[in-house]
């Protein structure tokens, strides 16, 4: 082969590549083109605490998000939509110069009987799940003692198996906190809160049944209709299993309050000392 006909072969073989190149290019752009860019959703209706994803479809890009009103529902930065009260917004999502909108209702939830959980720690309230809520105070029709006592030694032996496992020592049933803790159970029927119908935080029920403390801690729940359903919540709470296996406490006082159908049905408490 003369060297010009390997100079025309050589030019051949750039110009091939470079068409096959501009064609593979142009059709991935001609392919990303063919869908056209748009929200995943127009319109959402939300409860009130509740949550959905918005995104863009159809590109890879990511847009900048914005809701009309921050104070009706929140939006990530990656499109998370999260409803805080009743109301209507729009969440737009903008690319580049082009916006795109999403209408946002945000509903009343419908409020029902459930668990509820809450733990205090040294005095102060490291975390809240569940809101504070207060029932009309009416009349409570406490289950029998002996009952009442069976509750408390079964929360006691659940208690400190769930010890054991850590290598703690046991905690013993103190009746003097105990009493405390079966008046903090008809306390939070009417306000489930560690803060007690006068206002003053729960530990001054202590002072009141003459129980001296260096450190103490409380447990609260609603709902959970056996000792069993009621301990496998506080173990699965990181606050409230902190407090049961604190090795700083040594008593233990269990309060328990049934209210035959008002409320949520059944009230407990759990009180620690060193």
């Amino acid at each position: 082969m003369t060297r010009l006909k390997k100079e025309v072969y050589r030019f051949a073989i750039v110009i091939f590549f470079t068409v096959v190149t501009m064609g593979m290019i142009f059709g991935v752009q001609k392919a990303e083109a063919s869908g056209k860019i748009k929200l995943n959703k127009k319109e959402i209706i939300l409860d009130k605490g509740k949550n959905c994803r918005l995104k863009l479809k159809n590109t890879k890009k990511q847009p900048s998000w914005s809701c009309s009103d921050p104070s009706i529902a929140s939006v990530s930065p990656k499109g998370k939509v999260t409803a805080k009260k009743t109301g209507t917004v729009k969440i737009t999502a903008k690319l580049g110069k082009k916006k795109y909108t999403c209408t946002v209702k945000v509903k009343k939830q419908k409020t029902r009987p459930q668990e509820k959980n809450l733990e205090i720690i040294n005095d102060k309230i490291p975390f809240s799940p569940i809101a504070k809520e207060e029932t009309k105070e009416k009349d409570v029709n406490e289950k029998n003692i002996e009952e009442k006592n069976n509750y408390a030694q079964q929360i006691l032996e659940l208690v400190n198996t769930e010890r054991k496992k850590q290598g703690l020592s046991s905690v013993v049933l103190d009746e003097k906190l105990s009493q405390a803790a079966n008046k903090r159970a008809k306390e939070i029927v009417t306000t489930f809160s560690h803060t007690r119908p006068n206002g003053e935080s729960c530990f001054t029920v202590l002072k009141e049944y003459n129980i001296t403390y260096r450190t103490t801690g409380e447990n609260i729940a609603a709902g959970q209709p056996t000792p069993e359903s009621v301990m496998n919540s506080w173990m699965n709470s990181p606050g409230h299993r902190a407090n049961i296996l604190n090795g700083a406490f040594k008593k233990i006082g269990v309060g328990y309050v049934g209210t035959d159908g008002l409320g949520y049905r059944t009230y407990w408490v759990q009180l620690f000392t060193n």
